[in-house]
């Protein structure tokens, strides 16, 4: 603050200045330079903090030193503020009272960091002094020298004050005591971006001319205005009207009424009813831009107060200065009673706002606590630096005043709970803040499912590397989170949701012994739910399935069985000859097996020897969980591509090898694990038959092997029931003993009546054969051609007439000369008497007789036989068969009928003088006639002699002529065995089922039935007259 001199003080001072000036020029030589008789006026015009009036125009005014009010005397200079807003000038000689106007220019916003641009008439005012010839370049125009210069000249014009000197000492005391207990006409406000030491008067200047700033829009944000509209220098502006008629009371009276008085902006009006309350209810229900007496006081010293605490990293006030430190002189202003300001109103307490109350980030409000909980609470206040914040029934534990700290047990009762905090500012504010939590200290509930798991006792067994595990959590709180450990370590988590939790295991975590998997739940809280045998399961992995093979079973080859047929049946005694082993084989290396079709059945018709089962054994291993007995299984795949099964198979534990099973896949053609083509007659089929073995562990993990063989099924043997006999019995029969035997006595011819003796003997056979099983039988007979025959033939020779004619003569005398030919008896030679020549040579070759094309290939038939026993009609071949081929269905007799062609063509081979005996070509295509040789020369005797002439000569009267013949008197044939292991038989090839006639040139081993073959051995011999 500037103290200023008494008039006359200052009057002699000015003349002492002026003789000290005169002697001072008496005293200079000629040389020294002329002392400077100018003072100087200037300084900065600063609008707010950091925000100088930029392009202003100054003008200054002298005026009257001792006038009663503000009077120019002289105009000084006219001048434009720099971008510092600074001005200077020369003022001579003068002193005393200067009046400085601005008008115009620009000024940035301290609060806003907007630029606010002022009309040409918009200025403000100052009354500064200057001492006699004072420099004074340190000046400072602000709102607040603005307010000063209008309240002087406010208590000058109305003689409230003695003088000007006296207005000017009084009313500058008051207002700098006001606004900081500073001399503002040459403050100096600080940078409060720097460090300060100390809240000196330019810090305290600094934040009074920054909270200006915040006051002003304060003021705009309340009526919703721009920084143009409303700013700092509006609201000095508008103040500086209030002190122009002073006191400051917006100029109604500090009337709250809407409208009324002094409005600083426009904004909306209070809530209608409020009504003031309080010891100093001065600034309630009145609006930001109601002007009045607590406009200057508690509204600008709680802008002070928020741009002091406004500390912070980015904060304005970087001074380091605390609020104890800052505090005071804002504290001052707002309590500020001087009357000659305010009047006689009261001054509302500057700190009526309660501190504010943060508790600490953790827990947040509504947080799930448990436990024993750290609590933390800060108090803040804007104008009280340390206020004092308690938790409410609990023990501070950090000492600070402004903080609290404490220790809360949860564990009571879980559910909602409140904790209260309470703090009190240094004006006795209290508030108090509210923390609701919400307790959990209940451990979710877990369960876990063995779903997927096969279940031992206390181990759980998988077959997955990376098994899941399954099963449900419960808690109030979720989300619930579920943990696996193995060995404490954790390898899993996943939160469960409404309908469960799923949690996979990484690969690795169940080792090769198997691990203990500890499962826990916890809840959003941290609940744990404790480790307990049910939700701690031993884990096994058994990826791996069984191991299986095939074992070596021996089957004997029935195609050497010795059969006999007792009255019960067929019996089978089954030799080791020939034995295949079976199971080891896999394909496409099959052993061949030969088994008669109808002991395919599971209780077939014939007694054995012993089993001997189309079976393949199997073993099956597992080193895990161990197989599953009832889990084997077998498939039969068929020639014809057909599958059947899979066929459950028993488990037997193998002797040896615990844990190990052995399983008997037995092939039948019915039962419940029928496979027909291994033996039924309608579907039996040839060839490769693949067994597929699949054993299963426990955990249903399978393997399977292959096992192979080729098929023979055979068809059911036959029972001979009559050994080879003389063919009798039906017609057809006769015909053929007619066309097959030697004895051909057909009337029209009369040369085989005289070549043949009429005895029939064997030229046909029977042999009778039965089907006593229970399956058909389709049976091909044949008999094969019989070896190199030993033939026995007696040929004669015979003179047969032909033909008898009458004649007269010869005469047959002797005494007349020689004889005719046809002189017989004593007279004509005798015709020549039979001969006989036996044991013929015959060759007979491979195919017979040279002239018999299909040699002793033999007719073959099959008939039916009668109830009677004799042979009845033939048989017809079966339906969709070959040609040959028969049906002989269970209990059905046959007879089978031979019949060998090549037996006529018994005869001369040599014939001599005679022909060879000839074919009949009008004879049945079916067999032959024979004719005997004719020598080709015919002999005529006279047959018929009468006496002739008186010596009684002979005289022949008829002639016979008769032609030489030669025949088979007897021929033997014996069709004898060429030894005895090589009979001769009849041959019966039989099969299960029907066959298809196959053609030349699509025959295939695996294709064709193999045949059973039954020898029946006969010996055929015949002799014939």
């Amino acid at each position: 603050m500037v103290v200023r001199p008494p008039l006359a003080l200052s009057t002699a001072l000015m003349a002492l200045v002026a003789l000290l000036a005169v002697a001072a020029c008496a005293e200079e030589g000629p040389d020294t330079p002329p002392i400077d008789q100018n003072g100087t006026v200037g300084g900065r015009v600063l609008m707010t903090l950091d925000g100088p009036l930029v392009g202003a125009a100054v003008s200054i005014d002298h005026t009257e030193y001792q006038g009663e009010t503000i009077q120019v005397r002289s105009h000084v200079a006219d001048l434009v503020t720099d971008d510092r807003g600074a001005f200077e000038t020369l003022t001579g000689t003068k002193s005393g009272f200067f009046i400085i106007t601005t008008r115009g220019g620009s000024f940035r916003d301290y609060a806003t960091g907007e630029t606010v641009v002022l009309d040409e008439a918009d200025g403000l005012t100052a009354l500064l002094y200057i001492d006699t010839l004072e420099d004074l370049t340190t000046g400072l125009v602000t709102p607040f020298t603005h307010l000063t210069h209008k309240l002087i000249d406010a208590r000058t014009q109305a003689r409230l004050d003695a003088d000007l000197v006296t207005s000017h000492a009084l009313v500058n005391d008051h207002v700098d005591r006001h606004l900081g207990e500073l001399t503002w006409e040459r403050a100096a406000p600080a940078d409060l971006a720097a460090p300060q030491p100390s809240p000196t008067a330019e810090v305290r200047a600094a934040f009074v001319l920054g909270a200006w700033s915040l006051l002003a829009h304060e003021i705009a944000t309340a009526a919703g205005a721009t920084v143009q509209q409303v700013n700092p220098y509006t609201l000095a502006r508008d103040l500086g009207r209030d002190a122009a008629s002073p006191p400051f009371d917006g100029n109604d009276g500090n009337d709250r009424a809407a409208g009324s008085g002094l409005q600083l902006a426009a904004c909306a009006p209070v809530t209608p009813g409020c009504a003031p309350s309080g010891a100093c209810p001065l600034s309630e229900c009145r609006t930001a831009c109601d002007a009045y007496a607590g406009t200057l006081r508690t509204g600008l010293a709680a802008a002070v107060t928020r741009l002091i605490n406004d500390d912070g990293p980015t904060g304005r006030n970087q001074t380091g200065l605390s609020a104890a430190d800052s505090l005071g002189f804002a504290r001052a202003m707002a309590g500020n009673l001087d009357p000659l300001l305010f009047g006689d109103t009261c001054a509302p307490i500057l700190d009526q706002t309660p501190p504010t109350i943060t508790f600490g980030p953790t827990p947040a409000p509504g947080a799930l606590v448990r436990g024993a909980i750290a609590l933390t609470a800060v108090a803040t206040d804007d104008l009280d630096s340390a206020p004092v914040v308690t938790l409410d029934a609990l023990t501070d534990t950090d000492g600070a005043p402004s903080s609290a700290a404490a220790t809360l047990d949860t564990t009571g009762t879980d559910g909602p709970l409140t904790v209260t905090a309470t703090a009190r500012d240094a004006a006795g504010n209290a508030a108090t803040a509210t923390l609701a939590l919400i307790a959990d200290n209940t451990a979710p509930t877990l369960t876990i499912a063995p779903l997927g798991f096969l279940v031992d006792g206390t181990t759980w067994w998988t077959s997955a590397a990376s098994p899941s595990l399954t099963g449900t959590a419960s808690d109030l709180h979720g989300p619930i989170t579920v943990r696996a450990n193995v060995l404490g370590v954790e390898v899993a988590s996943t939160v469960a949701g409404p309908g469960g939790w799923n949690l996979t295991l990484p690969v690795g975590a169940v080792g090769p012994g198997g691990a203990a998997i500890e499962l826990r739940a916890s809840d959003a809280v941290g609940n744990v739910s404790p480790i307990t045998a049910a939700t701690s399961p031993i884990l096994r992995v058994d990826a791996t399935p069984p191991t299986v093979d095939g074992l070596a079973r021996t089957f004997f080859d029935e195609a050497n069985d010795a059969i006999s047929f007792p009255p019960a049946g067929p019996s089978h005694n089954h030799l080791p000859t020939g034995a295949v082993t079976l199971g080891t084989a896999a394909p496409p290396s099959c052993p061949t097996l030969r088994k008669y079709a109808y002991l395919t059945a599971v209780a077939p018709g014939a007694t054995e020897s012993g089993p001997n089962p189309v079976a393949l054994a199997f073993r099956a291993a597992d080193t895990g969980i161990g197989v599953e007995p009832a889990g084997a299984t077998y498939t039969v795949t068929t020639p014809g591509g057909q599958t059947f099964g899979p066929f459950p198979v028993t488990a037997t534990p193998a002797v040896g090898a615990p844990g190990a099973f052995d399983h008997l896949a037995d092939l039948r053609r019915d039962g419940p694990s029928a496979v027909p083509p291994i033996g039924v007659p309608t579907a039996v089929q040839e060839g490769v038959f693949t067994v597929t073995f699949t054993a299963r562990d426990r955990l249903g993990q399978s393997a399977s092997v292959a096992r192979c063989f080729t098929y023979r099924p055979m068809g059911p043997p036959m029972k001979v029931v009559l050994q080879a006999r003389e063919a009798v019995g039906n017609a057809f029969v006769m015909t053929l003993r007619g066309d097959y035997k030697l004895d051909n006595t057909a009337a029209a011819d009369a040369r085989m009546a005289a070549l043949l003796n009429g005895t029939a003997s064997a030229g046909i056979l029977e042999v009778w054969v039965q089907n006593v099983t229970p399956d058909p039988a389709y049976v091909t007979f044949s008999a094969p051609r019989p070896p190199v025959p030993t033939v026995s033939r007696t040929l004669r020779t015979h003179a047969k007439p032909i033909g008898v004619r009458s004649v007269s003569g010869p005469t047959c005398d002797p005494s007349a000369g020689p004889l005719h030919a046809l002189c017989g008896s004593a007279y004509v030679p005798a015709l020549l008497p039979d001969s006989v020549r036996t044991n013929q040579p015959m060759t007979v070759a491979a195919d017979g007789p040279p002239r018999v094309p299909d040699g002793w290939v033999p007719y073959l038939g099959v008939f039916e036989i009668a109830s009677s026993g004799n042979v009845d009609i033939d048989a017809a071949p079966c339906t969709g068969c070959d040609p040959d081929e028969y049906e002989l269905l269970p209990g059905v007799r046959r007879a089978v009928v031979i019949g060998l062609r090549g037996l006529p063509d018994v005869r001369p081979e040599t014939p001599g003088p005679y022909a060879e005996l000839v074919t009949d070509p009008a004879a049945p295509p079916a067999f032959r006639s024979l004719t005997s040789s004719y020598a080709g020369v015919d002999s005529e005797r006279c047959t018929r002699w009468v006496a002739f002439g008186p010596n009684s000569v002979p005289s022949c009267r008829e002639i016979t002529t008769y032609e030489q013949h030669r025949y088979v008197a007897s021929a033997g044939l014996t069709l004898a065995p060429v030894s005895a292991a090589n009979t001769t038989t009849l041959e019966a090839r039989w099969t299960s089922a029907a066959r298809p006639t196959f053609t030349a040139s699509s025959p295939a081993a695996l294709n064709t039935i193999d045949e059973r073959r039954l020898a029946a051995p006969y010996t055929w011999v015949t002799t014939e007259n």
